[in-house]
């Protein structure tokens, strides 16, 4: 497999995770009902997304393929659910046809339900927890903190570290389950790096103490 085919066959991999964890959500707007369980197409897409790095890794470095994977789901994520707006023809060199036969689904109580909560959580718990994770990576990552070249990756990743939860929020079932975890995440997030702190002063001190 060449490095061409291998970038083809992950980003096609990635893909499809992203469309069955879109599908396996109650908020989709492909179909009148939804062909698998949010639960199984979570597992699903978990999979993939294994599959598709691991394809990446036979070209790229472990962190190049997990920002590129990361990059992938970001793009998917966000921009599979507008793919349901495309209500109208699709013109085509002269030929109109339709790509895909979508109607808006008639709203319910699984699509319009907690909105304020799930966009409330969106804003005020995902984007803290992907400083948090960026900043692990940093102090714990290869190179320590003091890698330079590693703080190109530690700015961009922030990104896709902050919208690939965020897009999880709009998709899951149980948004106060999902909201109960973030948070959890955010207080054990933050802890280590309080702790990773402590430590970093504490060895500095003794550093000092030394000279």
């Amino acid at each position: 497999m060449t490095y061409v085919q291998a970038i083809i066959l992950a980003a096609i991999t990635s893909l499809l995770a992203s469309v069955i964890l879109y599908l396996g959500s109650p908020n989709q707007q492909w179909m009148q009902k939804r062909p698998v369980l949010f639960r199984h197409a979570f597992v699903v897409w978990l999979l993939l997304c294994v599959m598709s790095w691991t394809v990446m890794r036979l070209y790229l470095g472990a962190l190049s393929a997990s920002f590129t994977l990361m990059s992938m789901q970001m793009l998917a994520l966000g921009i599979i659910p507008f793919v349901a707006r495309l209500s109208s023809p699709v013109k085509v060199k002269g030929l109109t046809q339709r790509f895909f036969n979508l109607q808006k689904i008639k709203e319910g109580p699984a699509y319009r339900a907690l909105w304020w909560s799930r966009i409330l959580g969106a804003v005020l718990l995902c984007f803290p927890m992907a400083l948090s994770l960026v900043g692990l990576f940093a102090w714990w990552g290869p190179g320590g903190i003091s890698d330079d070249v590693k703080s190109q990756l530690i700015m961009w990743m922030i990104t896709p570290v902050f919208i690939i939860p965020l897009s999880l929020v709009f998709l899951v079932v149980n948004v106060r389950r999902l909201l109960m975890v973030l948070a959890a995440c955010n207080l054990i997030f933050y802890s280590l790096l309080f702790l990773v702190a402590v430590q970093d002063n504490a060895n500095a001190n003794r550093s000092y103490e030394n000279l």
